[in-house]
């Protein structure tokens, strides 16, 4: 940084402080939001596959944290798309589908529970139930599609688009990514989440799902706790990894 913009910087916070204010540089080491606005960067992201959008809350996280690329969302609960589709309305590069994806393609029967955030194509655990209230209250049939088969009806009309995969599921992000194998060499980065403590039956456990993605070439960039049940322990995390540049 140069003297007059140092010293600029410096009367600004002393400016502040009298007012009790001051100006805090995120940790990106801390905050997700921070660290994908410094990866995106990195690797020049221009296009976000929001898998498992709910109302649209991870898009707007991105928003919020200086993000300014085309955002596709997915969701295919029909009360939260069309919460998604209302928070997408005026984002002219966000958009919405309402789809979910996995590893064939096929019409599915997903549960809905009490909290909209926790629909799953799975049944809840034993200690989804008892440890977290997750209680089935109705099923929807939903349509399922791989990404490999939409991945390039998907892309913006941009020349170079760069791909950053989001998948947020309730205990299904690895049939996502099972349904996206032929195309993850060309995504440099993707965002899970993984599972210390079963919610749902049937659903891999971190260690595994980590194994998994490091088969397809990935790394792990960083990781971020969602949650910690009443003894504390972690429940899930979601986790970034990327593709190392050789």
């Amino acid at each position: 940084m140069n003297r007059p913009v140092a010293a600029a910087g410096r009367l600004l916070n002393r400016g502040l402080a009298r007012v009790g204010l001051q100006v805090v540089r995120p940790d990106w080491n801390k905050s997700l939001g921070a660290f994908l606005a410094v990866l995106f960067r990195d690797l020049e992201i221009n296009v976000v596959l929001d898998v498992g959008a709910h109302h649209g809350e991870y898009a707007q996280m991105l928003r919020d944290s200086g993000y300014r690329g085309h955002i596709v969302s997915f969701e295919p609960v029909s009360d939260s798309f069309h919460q998604l589709e209302k928070a997408c309305a005026h984002d002219p590069l966000w958009s919405a589908r309402n789809v979910a994806l996995g590893s064939e393609p096929r019409e599915m029967t997903i549960n809905v529970t009490k909290w909209s955030t926790a629909a799953s194509f799975l049944p809840p655990s034993k200690y989804g139930k008892e440890e977290r209230g997750t209680v089935v209250q109705a099923t929807e049939t939903v349509r399922v599609e791989r990404l490999d088969s939409i991945f390039a009806d998907c892309l913006p009309a941009i020349s170079n688009p760069r791909v950053f995969l989001k998948v947020d599921t309730q205990g299904w992000d690895r049939e996502v990514i099972r349904g996206a194998e032929q195309v993850v060499g060309s995504i440099p980065a993707i965002q899970v989440e993984m599972s210390v403590q079963p919610i749902y039956q049937g659903m891999p456990d971190y260690v595994e799902f980590i194994s998994y993605l490091r088969g397809l070439g990935y790394e792990i960039a960083t990781v971020a706790p969602v949650d910690r049940d009443a003894q504390l322990r972690l429940v899930e995390f979601d986790c970034v990894l990327i593709r190392p540049r050789g």
